[in-house]
């Protein structure tokens, strides 16, 4: 049973659906790919995320033969979906002042989607991500660089309701490059295999047609890759 109660404002990906498949479901097959996964057949995979469990269970769709799916909530900013999945268990956590991650020591698989661009401690996290993986693991991490959407959003809401910010929409970081990214990953120990920056171009002919874009299509305008060859035993694959 899946009930959708996602908050448009922080509805990310279906603004970047396609025909077939949306953004996050190409990252989900993309790390599969540059990782070694495969189908991810019986396998257990840490999930880092936003809580809602709408990611986690569009994750399952994609590789319906994975084991189990531990989704952490790592933002506590959405309310979380209905369901009744045995495969999917939901935990909260913060990765930077607590550790309830690291008692899943061992783990060989991890997918972080969005929540670290949100987090002002990201090296903490990082970290603690590093340590939940064994010799040998590898995780998936993908990350909003610079956020207009969100921008555009809030900017609307204060006008329309007093300046009174929209609650759902975490702090945001503004980076120039993937490049942040990629040096934290490396200093913190991973293997960058792979480092993906995609961007999305929309203008905006008038103030009315920007109120009404969460359900416009952005284009695609670029689709770089770049990689590193640090030494690791733990690797990482990077989209922004």
């Amino acid at each position: 049973m899946w009930k959708n109660t996602r908050s448009k404002a922080m509805d990310y990906f279906d603004v970047f659906d396609e025909e077939e498949e949306s953004y996050l479901v190409k990252f989900y097959k993309n790390a599969a790919r540059e990782l070694n996964w495969g189908e991810l057949f019986g396998e257990t995979v840490l999930f880092l995320g936003r809580g809602d469990g709408n990611d986690s269970y569009r994750l399952l769709e994609t590789f319906p033969n994975i084991r189990k799916i531990r989704d952490f909530n790592c933002l506590r900013q959405l309310p979380r979906n209905e369901y009744d999945v045995c495969k999917i268990r939901h935990f909260r956590t913060d990765l930077v002042n607590s550790k309830p991650i690291l008692k899943y020591g061992g783990a060989t698989k991890i997918l972080c989607v969005i929540c670290l661009t949100f987090i002002h401690h990201k090296r903490e996290a990082l970290r603690k991500i590093y340590s939940t993986l064994t010799n040998g693991g590898s995780a998936a991490f993908i990350f909003f660089v610079e956020s207009s959407y969100v921008y555009i959003l809030e900017r609307i809401h204060e006008l329309q309701y007093e300046k009174k910010k929209i609650p759902q929409i975490p702090f945001c970081v503004d980076e120039p490059n993937a490049t942040f990214y990629r040096d934290l990953l490396i200093n913190v120990g991973f293997l960058v295999k792979a480092c993906r920056r995609f961007d999305f171009v929309k203008t905006f002919s008038s103030a009315q047609e920007c109120k009404g874009s969460e359900t416009s299509e952005y284009d695609i305008t670029s689709d770089e890759e770049d990689s590193d060859c640090n030494y690791s035993l733990k690797d990482a694959l990077l989209w922004v």
